[in-house]
């Protein structure tokens, strides 16, 4: 008798040591479910996984996923959530919300987009400072680990 081939699972979550309930759980199901399913970690930073789960497990960023995958993403209701979320609405997978509501992640989502269109607007300045913001900046925007550094380093003077 043959043996059985693993269904390849690819896992989207925020993992150890993100400071996030969700990375946390989803940590503590990975040995069971590794049993059955050919596992594959998906994060925005690989190398800032967990050294332990790096050697557990293959752990991949997200321009290496493998469309022929089946995609199980993790959405808790934090800004850590953003690249998923926003992945999860293009490409179809099983989605595990841990959360009753996404209403911080998706106010996050707001606030920036009405940043945007207000840059955009005021032809890109702001209280005498002028932001450029192309499509490469604005993906980066939406990014989990965008800090306030990011966006002041997107205006320059006048």
């Amino acid at each position: 008798m043959a043996p059985v081939q693993k269904l390849a699972v690819e896992v989207w979550s925020p993992l150890p040591p993100d400071a996030s309930g969700v990375a946390d759980y989803v940590e503590e199901q990975l040995a069971t479910l590794n049993e059955a399913l050919a596992l594959t970690l998906v994060a925005e930073n690989p190398a800032g996984v967990n050294e332990e789960l790096r050697r557990r497990y293959r752990v991949i960023g997200p321009a290496r996923s493998d469309p022929s995958s089946l995609r199980v993403y993790h959405v808790g209701n934090s800004p850590a959530h953003r690249a998923i979320y926003l992945e999860a609405s293009r490409v179809p997978g099983v989605v595990v919300l841990h959360e009753w509501n996404l209403h911080e992640l998706l106010l996050g989502f707001a606030v920036l987009f009405a940043f945007v269109r207000t840059v955009r607007a005021f032809g890109g300045k702001i209280l005498g400072l002028r932001f450029d913001l192309d499509a490469q900046l604005v993906n980066k925007l939406l990014q989990p680990d965008t800090t306030e550094a990011d966006v002041a380093h997107a205006a320059t003077a006048p």
